[in-house]
């Protein structure tokens, strides 16, 4: 999280250690961007690393976690570098370049988002859950 990897940020030098620094600067920016998009998941992990933080969640938590957001994975594969290559070969390939834009701005952002949505979805149920698991669980 970018929390912690602020922590981790402040205590390297620009001048002992620059390429370290300068990756870790831009490897923060990217974090957090991704913890923008995702709130809830935010959430179900603040969640866990409280209530969990030195042990592994309850198997039903992994087991549903993982039956839930295995769906999603198909997504995740076509955002993927290859999808994007293989668009890319086609759209030279018929002398269109300008397609493989398209493709990108339309259709695999319109994927990103839905998956970004769904997944979303998925950690607000599981928060609710847990929070609930967590109160039943010291009465």
């Amino acid at each position: 999280n970018s929390k912690d990897l602020k922590k981790k940020y402040k205590l390297l030098s620009w001048q002992k250690e620059p390429v370290i620094k300068l990756f870790e600067t831009f490897y923060l920016s990217y974090t957090k961007g991704q913890e923008s998009w995702t709130p809830q998941c935010q959430k179900m992990f603040g969640i866990l690393n409280k209530k969990y933080s030195n042990e592994t969640p309850p198997e039903w938590f992994r087991k549903a976690f993982r039956d839930q957001s295995l769906p999603l994975m198909k997504y995740t594969n076509m955002l993927s570098f290859n999808t994007r290559s293989i668009a890319l070969f086609v759209s030279v390939l018929i002398a269109e370049p300008w397609l493989y834009f398209v493709f990108e701005m339309t259709v695999l952002n319109i994927m990103l988002i839905y998956m970004v949505q769904k997944h979303e979805n998925i950690c607000r149920k599981f928060t609710e859950k847990l929070k609930t698991y967590h109160d039943n669980e010291h009465e």
